[in-house]
């Protein structure tokens, strides 16, 4: 290629061999052209590399890059190394576009200058019709100053996603996936944003998240996704922390965010914990865990909802039957 792109659109691929040629298609068909698309081959066993290779041969603005099986975080570090456009998306090789996805972000990232542009999904089944309508003029265009209380209200929660964005390619660099699955996404989010000056929302439909029970989001045994999400909640701490710091003297500001790691925190250690069905035992050892953070300050029972505020004074009363009742 004799320039870069404008947009460089990172496909993370491991054994999706039945939805691969619907993602790339919906790739090659955009409305708009001057992209690259660094498709990071994560150890495959089916036919994903093949299906890969041969939209490589046809269109050398698919790049591929085939490493051992490392999972979804390094996979797309690769990709971040490797690409050379102004702006960056994700996609994952199982979902695919609107054929303006591309057109329609990039005008609202450059007319409203913004780090990154937010457009909606829409999720649907394997092999569900699509019926995409075009848009002739650009929809309305929400411009978000005040973005880490929306982030963190439930008008955002879903967001923080990674595929559903428009990324300013030196923003999205400053960042690398942490290997904590799930929760890669929102650690990524939260960090990023922490750097975002103007985040801009496009309110229409341009990505499909396909539901697949075979996905990482559905295989994941109970008790392995429970241990994961501790990992992930350590790290989001970090950040969080670093956030409240940073905004200290915005009261209002600093409430919201300690009320949200005050939640995250109670719903990982505790609700989970019974969720995911463990005794009674792993339940006292997570009340001292939890106990130790009030003390610290990093968890602020006061600011949780009145039913997890009554489930933890059960619990330091060892009520652990009755505080059960409220799951």
């Amino acid at each position: 290629m004799n320039k870069n792109p404008e947009i460089s659109i990172i496909i993370p691929v491991y054994n999706v061999q039945n939805y691969l040629e619907k993602c790339l298609g919906s790739v090659k068909n955009q409305t708009f052209q001057d992209w690259e698309a660094i498709c990071v081959n994560d150890g495959s066993t089916d036919n994903s590399l093949e299906i890969l290779q041969q939209y490589a041969e046809k269109d050398e603005r698919f790049i591929v890059i085939t490493q051992e099986n490392q999972g979804l975080s390094p996979a797309r570090n690769t990709g971040l190394e490797k690409t050379k456009g102004d702006y960056i998306m994700f996609l994952d090789g199982d979902d695919f576009l609107h054929p303006q996805c591309m057109e329609l972000a990039l005008r609202t990232i450059k007319d409203t200058d913004s780090d990154i542009c937010q457009f909606k999904f829409k999720s649907v089944m394997l092999n569900e019709k699509v019926d995409s309508c075009f848009y002739e003029k650009i929809p309305y265009i929400e411009r978000i100053s005040d973005i880490f209380q929306k982030v963190i209200s439930k008008e955002f929660k879903r967001s923080v996603v990674v595929w559903d964005k428009l990324y300013k390619s030196d923003l999205a660099k400053k960042i690398t996936f942490k290997s904590v699955n799930p929760g890669e996404d929102a650690l990524y989010t939260f960090e990023l944003l922490d750097n975002t000056k103007i985040f801009s929302v496009l309110p229409v439909e341009l990505i499909y998240y396909v539901q697949r029970p075979s996905s990482i989001t559905h295989s994941i045994d109970k008790r392995k996704k429970y241990e994961k999400h501790i990992l992930f909640i350590d790290e989001h701490i970090k950040i969080i922390n670093k956030l409240i710091d940073k905004y200290k003297m915005q009261s209002d500001v600093v409430q919201k965010l300690q009320k949200y790691i005050s939640e995250r925190l109670f719903r990982a250690y505790i609700l989970n914990a019974y969720k995911t069905k463990f005794g009674m035992g792993k339940i006292q050892e997570n009340l001292l865990q939890l106990s130790d953070m009030v003390s610290k300050g990093d968890c602020n029972i006061s600011l949780l909802r009145l039913r997890f505020r009554i489930m933890y004074y059960l619990l330091k009363h060892n009520h652990y039957y009755l505080a059960k009742l409220l799951v």
